[in-house]
């Protein structure tokens, strides 16, 4: 890691550690329509937060149930 910082590639090599006390929290939404017996599709959203360090995420998706009769 040393050699990417003596190239230039990086300010430096590692990082001091810390410790954060606080209260965290996350907020997830999904949602799910079905088209029909064979097709759904979806969403979910979600949140999560703590001190300086926040995450957001998304995902959409589409589902095929092959052989329901």
């Amino acid at each position: 890691m040393n050699e990417m910082v003596t190239d230039g590639f990086a300010k430096q090599a590692y990082y001091s550690g810390g410790i954060k006390n606080g209260i965290g929290y996350n907020l997830h939404a999904v949602a799910d329509y079905k088209v029909n017996k064979e097709v759904t599709i979806g969403g979910q959203l979600g949140y999560d937060a703590l001190g300086n360090y926040s995450e957001s995420t998304a995902q959409l998706y589409f589902r095929y149930l092959f052989g329901n009769n």
